[in-house]
């Protein structure tokens, strides 16, 4: 039993580290230095068009994995708010980084959504690995 659970372990250990460079690679070091600049503050403001739309549920779908193995890796984010907060911080974390490399625009709609989908994940988390009675 000792052995299957340190395998399931660092099964998710490789996942989340799989997970956390794909995320650095698709926000992050896709874009050329200097490719991007600007700050949008506007909540909402990237909602509209078939191709803003897309970009919004690629957010959500982008951290629903955070949401859903994050909490399964480090005890203290296996609450519903501290994982979402989790969520935003690391959110907001890669907007920062993509202001200050302008490899992307810093918006608060993206961090919105990030926090959404970590949300989401976190509930599918607790849904799917809740302990029976």
């Amino acid at each position: 039993m000792v052995f299957s659970r340190n395998r399931k372990r660092a099964f998710l250990s490789i996942l989340c580290i799989i997970y956390f460079i794909m995320i650095f690679i698709i926000t992050i070091f896709e874009r050329e230095p200097g490719s991007r600049t600007g700050i949008s503050l506007t909540l909402f403001e990237t909602l509209g068009g078939p191709r803003a739309n897309a970009y919004v549920i690629e957010n959500i779908l982008l951290f629903i994995p955070f949401g859903f193995f994050v909490p399964k890796m480090w005890k203290c984010l296996r609450r519903l708010p501290v994982c979402v907060f989790a969520g935003f911080c690391f959110s907001l974390a890669i907007e920062v980084t993509q202001l200050l490399t302008q490899r992307g625009h810093f918006q608060v709609d993206d961090i919105l959504m990030n926090t959404i989908g970590a949300g989401i994940g976190a509930v599918i988390g607790l849904i799917r690995f809740r302990k029976p009675n």
